[in-house]
């Protein structure tokens, strides 16, 4: 709804339209996708990490999926990473990071990384078997995914995102 009233806007000022076709796409092949971090840490082989972490590495059972956590994140780091340096340079705008917001920019990109560590960490904990059983990995994914499509819309919100909205839009999401 937001999308659409900003769409029309955008359309009426400018003759432009949005691209809301391919971000409905990329944001529909994220969420699916994101279900696999769930199906791989219930596979034989991250089982195996976390049963070697306990009986090798001494981890408490309750911190072992972390292992298993750190392999697949830092597989998905690579390709992100790349893709963003990338962009900054075919977009030239690797200036934005180094301008009178230097401070501010750092700061709110190690803020985003610490808490997507910190939220990823503490799913890893809450699947193990000595806190949620055998129900973690779907209790605790729910809880995971739920907590962050609440804490993303109220982020959303306080930073201004839904400035541009209409009451009507505002009314039916919040």
């Amino acid at each position: 709804m937001k999308e659409a009233a900003i769409k029309n806007r955008e359309t009426e000022n400018t003759g432009k339209k949005s691209s809301m076709k391919r971000g409905m796409i990329l944001a529909i092949t994220g969420g699916v996708l994101s279900g696999l971090l769930s199906l791989v840490m219930n596979m034989g082989w991250a089982k195996e990490i976390v049963e070697k972490a306990v009986q090798k590495g001494h981890a408490d059972l309750s911190y072992a999926s972390n292992a298993v956590l750190f392999i697949i994140l830092i597989g998905g780091l690579i390709p992100n990473a790349g893709y963003c340096i990338f962009l900054l340079n075919r977009n030239k705008s690797w200036h934005l990071y180094n301008s009178n917001n230097f401070i501010l920019y750092w700061i709110a990109v190690l803020t985003m990384g610490l808490v997507y560590s910190a939220s990823t960490g503490l799913w890893g904990i809450s699947i193990s078997e000595s806190m949620l059983g055998d129900l973690g990995p779907s209790v605790g994914w729910a809880l995971f995914i739920g907590m962050m499509v609440i804490s993303s819309n109220i982020s959303g919100y306080l930073t201004g995102e839904w400035k541009s909205a209409d009451r009507k839009t505002l009314k039916y999401y919040l």
